[in-house]
C-alpha cells in the first residue's frame, strides 16, 4: 500500500516538475498553468486515466468542505483545482471540487469576473449556466468551468480547456460575451499574458477540416489562399470545407451570443434587400442558422454587434412559422 502512494506521489511531482517551465517555479505564470492543464487533454474516464487529476485533488491535507474526490463524481473544478495544487499556486488560484462554491471561494480571493462581456486571458476559468436565455447577465447556479487555452480578440472567440466535457479533459470554442458564460476567475498571476504566435499554427500535414477549421478562425491570415499555397495545401479542398462549415444550417433557432451594444439608430423594422445569411453570431466566418428569403420583414430592437467594418443586428424575423433570432450584416437591410 505504502509503495502504492509513494508511486503516485513520485508522479504527481514528476508531472509538476514537467510542465513547470524554468523560472516559472518562483513566478506564478499563466503560461505554466495553461501547458499543465493542456498536457491532459485526452484524459477520460473510459480507460480510467483521468483519475491522476482526482488523486492530485485529493492529496490535500484540508479538503475544501472535507470532500473527497470519488469516480464517477462530476469533476470539472476538480480539474482547475488540480492545476492549482500541482503548480503551488493555491494562493492566487480558488481550490474547489463544486463550481458553485468555486465561484464563492474566488469572491473571497477578490478575483471573480461578474461580467459576461468580460474578454479573457489565459489562464482564467470560465463558467458556464446551461440555463442561461442570453438575454442580460448570467445568474444563474453555474454548471460546468474550464481553463482559458487561447484567445482571439480580432475575431472574437476563445478556446477553453475542460475536465469532464464528454467525460475527457477536452477543448471548447466560446464566442467573446457568447451564451451560458456564467462569468469569469481571474488569478493575479505575476507574469502577464504571453503572446500568441498565431503563425505557428501554419504548417503542413494537418486534415483538411482543421485547417478549414482555422481558416475560419482567422489563423490563417487575410491572405489565407497564399498561406495555404505556401504549406502546399489543396486550397480548393479546404475552400469547401470551409464553406460547408460556415453555410451548413446549424438547426439553431436563436443565437449563442449576446448583442455587446444597443443604439436606437438601428432600432426598426427592415426588409431583406436579396436572400441573406442570418447566423450565430456576428461576421461572415460565423455558423449560418438560417438563409432568410428576399423582401423578408425582420426586427431589430436596436442590439447589434461589430466585426472588423461592418455592423450585424441582432433581428427577429418568421420564416414558414418558426422565429429565429440571430445576426444579419447591416448592408443586407433596407428600411
Amino acid at each position: 500500500m505504502k509503495k502504492s502512494e509513494d508511486g503516485k506521489r513520485k508522479k504527481m511531482n514528476e508531472e509538476k516538475k514537467n510542465y513547470t517551465q524554468r523560472g516559472d517555479i518562483m513566478a506564478r505564470t499563466r503560461k505554466a498553468a495553461v501547458n499543465l492543464i493542456n498536457s491532459w487533454v485526452g484524459k477520460n474516464e473510459k480507460d480510467g486515466s483521468y483519475k491522476s487529476i482526482l488523486d492530485i485533488y485529493n492529496k490535500q491535507k484540508t479538503k475544501p468542505r472535507g470532500v473527497t474526490m470519488k469516480p464517477r463524481m462530476a469533476w470539472c473544478a476538480t480539474t482547475w483545482s488540480a492545476v492549482a495544487i500541482a503548480l503551488g499556486y493555491t494562493d492566487i488560484m480558488p481550490v474547489e471540487c463544486s463550481c458553485f462554491y468555486l465561484i464563492k471561494r474566488a469572491q473571497k480571493m477578490g478575483c471573480w469576473k461578474e461580467n459576461d462581456n468580460y474578454i479573457p486571458k489565459i489562464g482564467d476559468a470560465c463558467l458556464y449556466d446551461w440555463q442561461d436565455n442570453g438575454v442580460g447577465d448570467n445568474k444563474g447556479t453555474p454548471k460546468h468551468v474550464g481553463m482559458v487555452t487561447y484567445v482571439n480578440k480580432k475575431e472574437g472567440y476563445f478556446v477553453v480547456t475542460e475536465g469532464n466535457y464528454k467525460d475527457a479533459v477536452k477543448k471548447r470554442t466560446i464566442s467573446i460575451n457568447g451564451r451560458f458564460i456564467r462569468g469569469f476567475i481571474t488569478p493575479k498571476y505575476d507574469a502577464g499574458q504571453p503572446k500568441i504566435n498565431t503563425s505557428a499554427n501554419r504548417h503542413a500535414g494537418k486534415d483538411v477540416k482543421t485547417v478549414a477549421r482555422e481558416v475560419i478562425a482567422g489563423q490563417w491570415g487575410e491572405d489565407y489562399k497564399s498561406n495555404l499555397k505556401e504549406k502546399h495545401y489543396n486550397v480548393d479542398a479546404v475552400m469547401k470545407e470551409v464553406d460547408a462549415v460556415i453555410n451548413t444550417p446549424c438547426g439553431l433557432t436563436t443565437t449563442t451570443c449576446s448583442a455587446a451594444y444597443t443604439s436606437n439608430i438601428y432600432k426598426n423594422s427592415y426588409k431583406t434587400s436579396k436572400k441573406v445569411p442570418m447566423r450565430i453570431d456576428a461576421g461572415w466566418n460565423k455558423k449560418l442558422m438560417i438563409e432568410i428569403p428576399a423582401g423578408r420583414k425582420v426586427e431589430c430592437y436596436g442590439y447589434f454587434n461589430k466585426y472588423k467594418k461592418s455592423v450585424w443586428l441582432l433581428c427577429v424575423t418568421t420564416i414558414k412559422g418558426k422565429k429565429y433570432t440571430g445576426f444579419v450584416e447591416s448592408s443586407a437591410l433596407i428600411r
